[in-house]
């Protein structure tokens, strides 16, 4: 474990979320991504799956009380809080997949722009991974804007216009038994949500040791005096568990130029966040985890909301500053 991990304090009280305070069948909540309301209040989406006995594991069955589902069948939940910590979950879906989506959308990242919700989300039919966005003024009812082409996956949209244009991190993503090699950050910007251009590369695979497999966006970003703070995901090879999975998800974070954000400007060499946890290890994945929000508070702290084992929500916390000392950047009095 590295230095860097310990900026990060997780929650005592993890998870926060599980598939049993789903009011409807489910077998994993997690992968979440969380704003704060005009009014104050938490509200956080969450991937809510429904797997069918043959894609849960024994672990999930008897460590976690897993009860497979009839059918696969995947919706993004949504769930508020006056504390950030205590959620009550709205009683259906929030987002359900069209016809064409063949019964998957999931991994929602929100941001507010303009004081409109937005949501960026992945689906997964036959013809290939695709990123959508969608946008709201209640947080309840969504109207689809935008949908990738195949195959694109971890979008996330940035908090406010940058010289007059939308930006978004994403992680194109061919299927790996197509394309054996690593897949790496990117960042396209739009005048409308709808046309999309000018993309860049921002983060190659090759430059995280940690992440030699994926690097790619994991919150959308914070807007700080120095610049757009963000976490991102790197994803390592191991050796494969007792149900074959071999892939280990951490989290790094980094700073990108306030008015160039395809520049990197800081990042921490190590990650800051790593599965050690027994709910970060137990579920549908082992050594699994994904941050989706960054939510600032008043007293310099955030609130960083994850996915853990693709199984749960999960909480953590972090001082600003420190994630900023970690970019390398910060000038010391």
């Amino acid at each position: 474990m590295s230095i860097a991990t310990e900026v990060v304090r997780k929650h005592p009280g993890n998870p926060i979320i599980t598939f049993r305070d789903v009011p409807w069948p489910c077998t994993m909540a997690y992968n979440p991504g969380c704003v704060r309301t005009a009014h104050g209040r938490y509200a956080l989406a969450f991937r809510a799956d429904e797997f069918p006995e043959s894609m849960i594991n024994a672990g999930q069955r008897e460590k976690l009380g897993v009860v497979p589902a009839r059918d696969y069948y995947q919706t993004i939940a949504m769930a508020f809080s006056d504390d950030g910590v205590d959620f009550d979950i709205h009683p259906a879906p929030v987002l359900k997949p069209l016809p064409d989506e063949e019964g998957r959308v999931y991994d929602p990242r929100l941001t507010t722009i303009e004081g409109v919700h937005y949501m960026t989300y992945a689906t997964d039919p036959e013809r290939g991974i695709m990123n959508g966005i969608a946008r709201s003024t209640d947080l309840l009812t969504w109207e689809r804007v935008h949908r990738t082409l195949p195959d694109n996956r971890n979008a996330v949209l940035f908090p406010e216009k940058v010289n007059g244009l939308f930006v978004r991190l994403d992680r194109p993503f061919a299927r790996q038994y197509v394309v054996r090699r690593g897949f790496d950050m990117w960042i396209g910007y739009s005048p409308d949500l709808e046309f999309w251009g000018r993309h860049k590369l921002v983060l190659h695979h090759d430059d995280i040791p940690w992440g030699a497999i994926k690097v790619g966006p994991a919150t959308p970003p914070l807007r700080t005096d120095e610049g757009w703070l963000a976490l991102f995901h790197g994803v390592q090879k191991r050796e494969p568990d007792e149900y074959g999975w071999q892939l280990t998800y951490r989290a790094g974070v980094m700073l990108l130029d306030l008015e160039d954000p395809s520049r990197i400007i800081g990042i921490c060499p190590d990650p800051i966040m790593e599965p050690t946890e027994e709910y970060e290890n137990v579920g549908f994945r082992s050594t699994v985890l994904f941050p989706g929000a960054l939510i600032p508070e008043a007293d310099g702290t955030v609130k960083i909301y994850y996915g853990a084992a693709d199984q749960s929500v999960a909480l953590a916390t972090a001082n600003i500053d420190d994630l900023l000392d970690l970019c390398g950047v910060r000038a010391h009095a």
